[in-house]
C-alpha cells in the first residue's frame, strides 16, 4: 500500500503532456514544485527582522487562509499557561482549539538582536499539509499573528508518557541474565 501511494504521488509531480500539434507537443501541462506557490513561503528565508518577519507573516497568513489552515487568534484559548515542552527551535504549549485540548508548537525569537527565524517550523507545517496517517499526530492547522511575530502549528493534543522520557526509561520485558 505504501509503494502504491508513494508511486501515485510521484506521478502527481510529474508534468503531464497534453495532445498539441507542430511546435505545441513540447508543452506541459500542471506544475511543478519549483512554481508552487507555497515554494515561496515554505523556502529557507535565514534570519528575518521584526519588520521583514511582520511582512514575511502576513504573506504566509494570506496563503494560509487561502489554503484553509488558518486558525485565528481567538479561535484557541489558553486557560493557564501550561508549557510542556521547549527545545531549540520553539516552545509547546496546551491550549484549547474548538473544545477539544490541543498542543500549540511555536517558534522561537532569537536572543540575540530580535532575529526570527521560521524555517523549522515551516518545514514542518509544509510536511504535516501533506501528512494525513494514523500513526503520526494530526495538524489542525497554524496559528499567525504577524503584527506580534507569532506563529505556530497547532497540533493534536496525545496523552501519555512524553517521548524523551520514554526513549530514557529502560527496556520493559524480559532481561537476558
Amino acid at each position: 500500500r505504501v509503494e502504491a501511494e508513494f508511486q501515485v504521488e510521484t506521478l502527481k509531480l510529474q508534468p503531464r503532456r497534453r495532445r498539441t500539434t507542430g511546435d505545441e507537443a513540447s508543452s506541459f501541462v500542471g506544475s511543478l514544485p519549483s512554481t508552487s506557490a507555497s515554494v515561496n513561503f515554505f523556502g529557507g528565508k535565514g534570519s528575518l527582522t521584526k519588520d521583514t518577519a511582520e511582512g514575511y507573516l502576513r504573506e504566509v497568513e494570506a496563503f494560509a487562509r487561502k489554503e484553509h489552515y488558518l486558525i485565528a487568534q481567538d479561535e484557541l484559548q489558553f486557560d493557564q499557561l501550561q508549557v510542556l515542552g521547549a527545545g531549540a527551535f520553539g516552545v509547546v504549549l496546551e491550549a484549547q482549539f474548538q473544545g477539544s485540548k490541543v498542543t500549540l508548537k511555536t517558534g522561537r525569537e532569537s536572543a540575540l538582536a530580535g532575529l526570527y527565524n521560521f524555517d523549522h517550523i515551516m518545514t514542518e507545517l509544509s510536511t504535516f499539509r501533506r501528512l494525513h496517517h494514523p500513526n503520526i499526530v494530526c495538524c489542525f492547522g497554524a496559528y499567525i499573528v504577524p503584527s506580534l511575530c507569532e506563529f505556530g502549528l497547532v497540533l493534536e493534543y496525545l496523552e501519555g508518557e512524553r517521548l524523551d522520557r520514554f526513549a530514557q526509561a529502560p527496556p520493559h520485558g524480559p532481561t537476558s541474565e
